[in-house]
């Protein structure tokens, strides 16, 4: 869980671990303040990754209503006869390669 407390990122290391272009929109939204633009790109990365948790669950409720409307319960899969590892499907014909 990520903690709320401030951090603590110097002008080099933001210098060094992000270009102009990535953090320049924040020290621009701060009026050049610093320390108030790091606080604002923090913000924004923690909004984005609770954003990926929901989008997460989204996607398993498509995937799951997408695969029970395609494939109807009463699907019945073809079954290995007795003493067959090999599903019915998976096996060879004499003569095919």
């Amino acid at each position: 869980m990520a903690s709320d407390r401030p951090v603590q990122i110097t002008t080099d290391q933001t210098a060094r671990w992000l270009t102009d272009a990535r953090f320049g929109p924040y020290l621009a939204e701060a009026e050049g303040n610093h320390d108030l633009a790091v606080e604002l790109y923090v913000w924004n990365a923690r909004i984005s990754s609770a954003l990926f948790e929901t989008l997460h669950h989204v996607e398993v409720l498509l995937r799951t209503r997408s695969t029970r409307s395609s494939f109807p319960s009463t699907l019945e899969l073809p079954r290995a006869t007795p003493g067959s590892r090999t599903p019915p499907s998976l096996r060879l014909s004499r003569g095919s390669v």
